[in-house]
């Protein structure tokens, strides 16, 4: 996609100064197209993304365990509320 991107930049002769914006899968792209021409972007902002791990961490394959085996919905929302939250932040 990043390539896509960049052959999209090409067409449209944007070949510098470019300010890139990524919101979660697209914060993946654009570190990817930042990457491809960093000679081009001026600004990269990337937003509620990851770099791209391979492995989950284990509270977060309980926490999805836990709420595949939840018998109601309730259930889930407190598994996930209380993978999210720590203890002092719930009344």
């Amino acid at each position: 996609m990043a390539k896509d991107a960049e052959e999209l930049l090409n067409h449209l002769k944007w070949d510098k100064d470019i300010n890139v914006v990524g919101i979660s899968m697209g914060g993946m792209i654009s570190s990817e197209l930042a990457l491809l021409i960093p000679e081009k972007i001026s600004t990269l902002t990337l937003c509620s993304t990851t770099s791209g791990r391979l492995f989950y961490k284990p509270a977060a394959v309980s926490t999805n365990l836990k709420c595949i085996m939840a018998k109601s919905q309730s259930e889930i929302i407190n598994h996930v509320i209380d993978s999210l939250y720590p203890e002092v932040w719930k009344f």
